[in-house]
């Protein structure tokens, strides 16, 4: 018990550690709404964090800012990974994966850039790992879904990956299935 208090006190720790880098550079932002859902995900109120998020999402121009979607991506991350992780078609991860897309395109600094890439190839992973989990003869539709998001999550977050070797792997396992 001792042990899994500790890792949950590190990984919050290191979670307010890279908000702290990785925000650091946003912009100047006038809304209490967003340094609200900003600091309540750096307490880990995740709850709280989606509601000012989501109301600040209200406000006009929040849509053209990619670190709104940034956070916004991150709020529904944690909120995946907290109480979602087992779900193969979780909506919060949906929802992350959606706001880590618009991020990419909206900030092109090289920073910024690698901070979003490095969420996607989190989700990805996570994507990849639910293909493999459900590929059997009854859940192989599933399997084939989370394999494809996996594929558009892994080409955003890294397009010079080789994802032709994922592919054959995938689809070979797939035919063998059926």
């Amino acid at each position: 018990m001792q042990m899994k208090k500790m890792l949950h006190i590190r990984s919050m720790v290191l979670l307010a550690a890279l908000l702290l880098a990785g925000l650091g550079t946003l912009r100047a932002q006038s809304s209490l709404h967003f340094n609200s859902a900003l600091n309540f995900l750096q307490l880990g109120e995740l709850d709280s964090a989606k509601k000012e998020i989501d109301l600040y999402f209200k406000e006009p121009g929040a849509d053209k800012e990619g670190d709104s979607w940034y956070l916004l991506g991150a709020i529904y991350k944690e909120m995946y990974k907290k109480s979602e992780n087992a779900n193969v078609a979780s909506p919060m991860r949906a929802k992350a994966f959606d706001a880590f897309k618009t991020a990419l395109t909206l900030d092109t600094t090289a920073g910024f850039q690698k901070k979003v890439r490095d969420n996607l190839r989190y989700i990805a992973l996570r994507y990849y790992n639910d293909a493999a989990a459900t590929l059997d003869t009854v859940h192989y539709e599933t399997s084939i879904a989370c394999y494809q998001k996996y594929r558009e999550a892994m080409l955003l977050a890294d397009p010079t990956v080789n994802i032709k070797e994922k592919d054959e792997g995938f689809y070979l396992a797939l035919a063998s299935t059926y």
